[in-house]
């Protein structure tokens, strides 16, 4: 007889659950990346660019859900005036915000190498055509925000993605009118 057999009948199912438990979190660890018998590396199930951080250079301020969504999605961080001694490669987020009107926040841009990093820009309805958007070589320029997605690969692939208007009969008639007045050239 085992020390186990003597232990009382609520003992033991403590016993029990606490063993499920341990074989459940045995269960969750995840498989890494790299095979160590085979040598070989696995695909990363978002790619590899989906570890890029984004730069979210913004000429307006982000709304508080904005900020909360970002937020939930992973670490942000907000480009202060006393960073600037400080290179970005050594702040760790996944979206950093800067105010394209301050001019020490311009500097940083213009000083960091921002290839290792996605580039998009926050702009309000006067600054969509704005010089800084081609200057900083964003990958893309966005109003708003995307709405809250249930992924954060899905959020981040938004935020690149170029927006796909609506058909706009107004438009349309003005762009055939003024293709009249240009001699109709061919497309």
């Amino acid at each position: 007889m085992s020390l186990v057999d003597n232990l009382p009948p609520i003992l033991k199912k403590v016993e029990k659950v606490v063993n499920e438990i341990v074989e459940e979190e045995k269960e969750e660890v995840p498989r890494p990346l790299v095979d160590d018998r085979k040598g070989s590396v696995e695909p990363h199930p978002q790619g590899a660019d989906d570890n890029k951080p984004f730069i979210l250079v913004c000429s307006r301020e982000l709304k508080p859900e904005e900020m909360i969504d970002l937020q939930g999605y992973g670490k942000v961080l907000v480009w202060r005036d006393s960073y600037l001694n400080i290179p970005l490669r050594e702040h760790v987020f996944d979206y950093c915000l800067v105010d394209i009107h301050n001019k020490l926040h311009r500097q940083m841009l213009m000083k960091e190498d921002l290839k290792a990093y996605h580039l998009v820009c926050v702009v309000g309805y006067l600054d969509a055509h704005d010089d800084f958007i081609e200057d900083t070589n964003a990958e893309n320029s966005v109003r708003s925000l995307p709405d809250h997605q249930a992924k954060k690969s899905d959020f981040d692939r938004l935020l690149l993605a170029n927006k796909l208007k609506k058909p706009n009969v107004l438009k349309s008639c003005l762009r055939a009118f003024l293709r009249v007045l240009a001699g109709w050239p061919k497309e």
